[in-house]
């Protein structure tokens, strides 16, 4: 069953969450410049630089870097990247914080890890963006799960409302009933 969750959380997070006009193509890979960028970032928990690469990613780009960093199961550096995301760059902060969640609940370490994200980011100051991602990690996760308990007794501790995430059968993500138009998931590979 788990395994059928990640592959559902990587296949999503690899869409690209846009506005209203999507590019025609997202990116499929870092590149070696961003890449090494991030890993410097991650290595001296910069938030601010790791806030403005995610903010420009898209596609299986932004799904690699969120990986990458859930993948430190360090919250608190997570928190500080949505939260400058949402103060920064706010028109990226859903979809920076859909595919964090999306790959926070394919982590290893999901259980403790995403409880521990909603908290530091509401802490933070980030009510949005830890909304939004409390419920990215609930759809991925799925509702009743105990990842997604674990999230929504978080939130609830947090006194806020996880944002209302669902996966159409199309591929399309609607963030709380507004429909966020995605390109078609990569049938081959993407980078």
């Amino acid at each position: 069953m788990r395994w059928i969750l990640k592959s559902l959380a990587i296949m999503v997070a690899g869409f690209v969450l846009v506005g209203a006009n999507p590019p025609a193509q997202a990116q499929t890979a870092m590149t070696d410049a961003q890449q090494a960028s991030l890993s410097a970032a991650i290595t001296n928990a910069d938030a601010a630089t790791i806030a403005s690469l995610a903010a420009g990613l898209t596609g299986n780009a932004l799904a690699a870097l969120s990986a990458q960093l859930a993948g430190t199961n360090n919250a608190t550096l997570i928190a500080n990247v949505l939260v400058a995301v949402q103060t920064t760059t706010p028109g990226a902060t859903t979809n920076v914080s859909t595919a964090l969640g999306f790959a926070i609940a394919s982590s290893p370490n999901a259980l403790t890890l995403a409880p521990a994200v909603v908290t530091a980011t509401v802490n933070a100051g980030g009510t949005g963006a830890a909304a939004v991602v409390a419920g990215a990690i609930i759809a991925a996760a799925g509702p009743g799960s105990a990842i997604a308990n674990a999230t929504t007794t978080a939130a609830t501790n947090a006194q806020i409302t996880p944002a209302i995430v669902t996966v159409n059968a199309g591929g399309s993500v609607v963030v709380n009933n507004t429909q966020v138009p995605v390109p078609p998931p990569c049938t081959t590979s993407c980078g």
